[in-house]
């Protein structure tokens, strides 16, 4: 399984927009429908286009990561 990830401690307007603009960019060049980002403490997602972008804090993907 494919995944596509960006991490950045936080998410404010202009640190969104580049996070979001390299993950489209990935996700078009490797045919995905789904990308996550990575912060500090930020969760929830949004539909951009046809594609999805989840916004996970870190210790919930580590948790994930561990079956948890």
């Amino acid at each position: 399984m494919k995944e596509l990830l960006q991490v950045c401690w936080k998410i404010d307007m202009e640190t969104k927009k580049r996070e979001i603009k390299a993950l489209l960019q990935a996700m078009e060049e490797f045919g995905l429908k789904e990308g996550t980002i990575i912060t500090a403490g930020t969760e929830g997602a949004e539909k951009i286009m046809k594609t999805k972008i989840r916004y996970v804090p870190i210790y919930h993907w580590l948790l994930e990561r561990q079956g948890f």
